[in-house]
């Protein structure tokens, strides 16, 4: 008989190791994350990888179809008149579930994923019995923690799947890591030490980390009230409103402040998410603005939460006795398992985020009555709640694009502000094509962090703070790790490792900076790398430190994401564009310094030929500047300025009250076909 056990993570590694041998000779286990490989072979437990089973699934498709689940849930006849989910419908007549889009859009895009993924696994496999371990809540630590992990929704992806098929499953009772097992004779303290050796290596990795947790710790005194700088308005007109995160983001709205207050206008910032740094205050300070410190909406109004909480959860139960109706089309009466795990998500905590972040956002435009309101997040669901009072009111609102994904990502970008200022024309016809927007909605501003980036010298003693040899070449790898929403294969991630460190051994001499991006769960990925005791191999993740720092040592960078791309040509650096395990985007692929990779066998040869032949840092920005104008507006230096005009300019003119053109928005997106970016503009989407 067939037993399928699946392996996601360290902890597995210790009860299979007592249990394997018992399952005798027709065990498969199926190690799906890193971590978990890594664990298996280390106790010598066999394993498959079922890779191809990964990336066979068509993340372009089932984003279209999680798009349309987002956006019409709510609409379905079994849910339409319900009372429950007709009392939880709205807070202060703005409508809740659309605020809802973005956390259950990239919630069931996962759960979709992992479905598919586990469905092929088992008809691979075709187990009499299925053995995983026991979990709690996957949304404990929220949805990003999900989105994060390697191994996202597949445990409740392969308990819903058997449950339909009449697979009997075992759940093993949670083993922690540095459990004792005593039939190999492991002694506690030998189990903790790795654990207390990849601690002292994040913070090793990044000091700051340790004072940032400190701060977020003792940041109780602020907690569940917003904290004002100074109790009257900035002097000025017009009044204006930043809404932002600390961090890059106010980093990135800095200079436009400081342009608005210089021309005489009244500057609230809000910070609403994380601690501003020391020289962001003393700056806001400096140039006049006002600042506010507000809690997020998981800290804030404990009354309005719990009883939003109630209406949650009755509206939830409406929701699981629709769920046959509302996620069998398509997916199988088996999907309702992981996709009642979003929903549960969304309805529980998502409401009574956004009913929050709606009386915080009101709670700002009473106190700052400003007259155009600057959004540096209105596309992420704890954006939106906040810019809704403005849009009812009246008051011109305006975001910030995030990113520089165009072709491959515009259908995602729902922005509820009136405006958004896109980082160039690309961006624009991307996003006028995807979700039916009018190019007036679209102007193009440029980017303000981008646009400080120019070629510099000192890369000597940019490899040298590495730690690295100046003699030798630098090859920068920015990939995007484990996020499951992102535009790569599911499970791509351990090949893109195996792969770039094959080129210490396939190109003689270089050097390698292996960077994730920021948020990911970067600690097996760090293990695997710190365990190579390569000193000519770093591993970094995201923000610290910031990528231009990195790349005034980069010789070459391989990448797939749009910013570090931009960033590296913007320094001065050819960019590999590598495409072999995900959709290309066409607004890459129409740039002299930038080389497109289709297959990873042959990124030896490419890098190889880039360090052959070398241009100088100058050279390769100038042969970049036709890209850069139809991606960055020519990253001229007058993004700031060119925002703040636009700015002021809404002020000046106004708005109407109301967001129907928000709603059209998510209508279009969920309409949209992801196929039709092959059709319009030709690339292979190969995932």
């Amino acid at each position: 008989m067939t037993v399928l056990a699946l392996a996601v993570d360290r902890n597995d590694a210790c009860w299979l190791r007592s249990r394997f041998r018992a399952f005798g000779g027709d065990a498969v286990v199926a190690a799906t994350t890193l971590a978990a490989q890594d664990a298996l072979a280390g106790a010598g437990i066999p394993f498959r990888i079922f890779e191809a089973e990964a990336w066979d699934v068509d993340k372009q498709a089932l984003s279209d179809a999680a798009r349309r689940m987002a956006a019409t849930w709510h609409l379905a006849d079994a849910l339409r008149g319900h009372p429950d989910m007709l009392t939880a419908a709205t807070h202060r007549d703005i409508p809740l579930y659309p605020v809802l889009f973005h956390t259950v859009f990239l919630g069931m895009f996962e759960a979709m994923q992992a479905h598919v993924f586990m469905r092929r696994v088992l008809d691979t496999v075709r187990p009499r019995r299925v053995v995983m371990a026991e979990w709690g809540d996957p949304f404990a630590s929220g949805l990003y923690g999900v989105l994060a992990s390697e191994e996202g929704l597949e445990r409740e992806a392969l308990a819903g799947l058997c449950a339909s098929r009449g697979i009997a499953v075992e759940r093993v009772p949670f083993v922690p890591e540095d459990a004792a097992i005593e039939e190999d004779g492991v002694c506690p303290v030998r189990g903790v030490l790795p654990v207390l050796a990849r601690k002292v290596a994040t913070v090793r990795a990044d000091p700051a980390s340790v004072w940032r947790r400190f701060k977020r710790a003792f940041a109780g005194a602020d907690r569940g009230r917003m904290t004002w700088e100074s109790d009257g308005p900035p002097a000025g007109s017009p009044s204006v409103l930043v809404r932002t995160w600390a961090g890059h983001y106010l980093d990135q709205v800095l200079p436009v402040v400081t342009l608005l207050a210089g021309r005489g206008a009244a500057v609230t910032v809000a910070v609403e998410g994380g601690i501003p740094s020391r020289w962001q205050v003393r700056r806001l300070h400096r140039v006049g603005a006002r600042l506010v410190r507000c809690a997020s909406g998981l800290q804030v109004r404990a009354a309005l939460r719990l009883h939003w909480e109630r209406l949650g959860r009755a509206a939830l139960r409406a929701v699981e006795e629709a769920s046959a109706e509302l996620f069998a089309d398509g997916n199988g009466e088996s999907f309702a398992g992981p996709a009642m795990a979003v929903m549960r998500h969304a309805l529980v905590r998502g409401l009574p985020d956004a009913a929050a972040d709606i009386e915080c956002g009101r709670e700002l435009l009473d106190r700052v009555r400003p007259d155009v309101e600057l959004s540096h997040f209105a596309v992420a669901a704890s954006g939106v709640g906040g810019v809704l009072p403005a849009r009812v009111a009246g008051v011109p609102t305006l975001t910030i694009g995030h990113g520089l994904h165009v072709y491959t990502e515009a259908e995602r970008d729902v922005f509820a502000t009136r405006v958004c200022a896109t980082a160039g024309t690309v961006h624009r016809e991307a996003a006028m094509h995807a979700l039916g927007c009018a190019a007036e909605l679209l102007p193009t501003v440029g980017d303000c962090r981008l646009d400080m980036l120019a070629p510099s010298d000192g890369r000597a003693r940019a490899v040298r703070r590495l730690g690295l040899s100046p003699a030798h070449p630098v090859c920068v790898a920015c990939v995007t790790g484990p996020w499951t929403q992102a535009r790569e294969a599911r499970h791509a991630d351990a090949r893109t490792l195996r792969g770039v460190l094959a080129l210490r051994r396939e190109v003689p001499g270089v050097q390698l900076v292996y960077r994730m991006h920021h948020g990911a769960d970067a600690a097996p990925f760090r293990g695997a790398v710190e365990s190579l005791g390569d000193a000519g191999v770093i591993f970094q993740s995201a923000p610290n430190p910031p990528l231009p720092e990195v790349l005034r040592a980069a010789d070459v960078v391989i990448a797939h994401q749009g910013s570090a791309i931009a960033e590296a040509v913007l320094c001065g650096v050819r960019v590999i564009y590598l495409c072999a395990l995900a959709p290309e985007e066409p607004s890459s692929l129409d740039c002299p310094v930038i080389v497109p990779v289709r297959r990873l066998e042959d990124l030896p040869g490419a890098v190889r030929g880039m360090l052959a032949t070398p241009m100088s840092r100058r050279e390769v920005r100038e042969r970049a500047q036709p890209w850069l104008e139809r991606v960055l507006c020519g990253a001229d230096g007058g993004a700031a300025r060119r925002m703040a005009d636009l700015v002021l300019a809404l002020a000046a003119r106004g708005d109407e009250p109301g967001f129907e053109d928000w709603l059209d928005r998510q209508r279009a997106s969920a309409a949209f076909s992801s196929a039709s970016w092959q059709k319009t503009f030709g690339t292979d989407a190969k995932t």
